[in-house]
């Protein structure tokens, strides 16, 4: 019997909804196996940490998986993405200088609430550097793992379509 691994759930938290998605193998590549959505709305503190772990608990159990390890979804309005292009030859803690100082430049969070991270892309010497706002992300690294889930990354939602081809 061939062991197949399984790819971690995505997780998505945001102001209006919690969502779980579940992705499968195929021969084609990957496609959507389950998914479940819940709003926010009923709730009078969409901001109540505990309250949206018993949802995501909730929807979690009714999709009947027994994956935990998931990816996180920072809601957009708490993530800034910025392609940029380095010269030939540059060494990797150069970049990571540029790309500070390129979040310095875009970002709308102070540099101690930021999370800065760096990407290839398919062109030549571009790089894709996203920066998000830390405390959003340990917020819901905090509420996934309430729920009883296993966070393993987080992805900014216009990066997330490069993780799954």
């Amino acid at each position: 019997m061939r062991y197949q691994k399984r790819p971690p759930l995505g997780v998505d938290i945001n102001g209006r909804h919690v969502s779980v998605v579940a992705m499968e193998s195929t021969n084609a590549g990957s496609r959507m196996k389950i998914q479940a959505s819940e709003s926010l709305s009923a709730l009078a503190d969409p901001s109540h940490d505990f309250a949206v772990a018993e949802i995501l608990r909730r929807l979690y159990g009714s999709l009947d998986l027994r994956e935990r390890r998931c990816v996180l979804g920072v809601p957009t309005e708490d993530v800034m993405v910025r392609a940029f292009r380095v010269p030939p030859g540059t060494r990797r803690t150069e970049i990571e200088r540029a790309a500070s100082l390129e979040a310095d430049a875009f970002a709308r969070w102070p540099s101690h609430d930021r999370i800065v991270a760096i990407d290839g892309l398919p062109e030549d010497r571009m790089l894709l550097l996203s920066v998000a706002r830390a405390t959003i992300v340990q917020r819901i690294v905090g509420i996934v793992k309430a729920a009883g889930l296993d966070p393993i990354a987080v992805d900014a939602p216009l990066c997330a379509w490069r993780r799954i081809a």
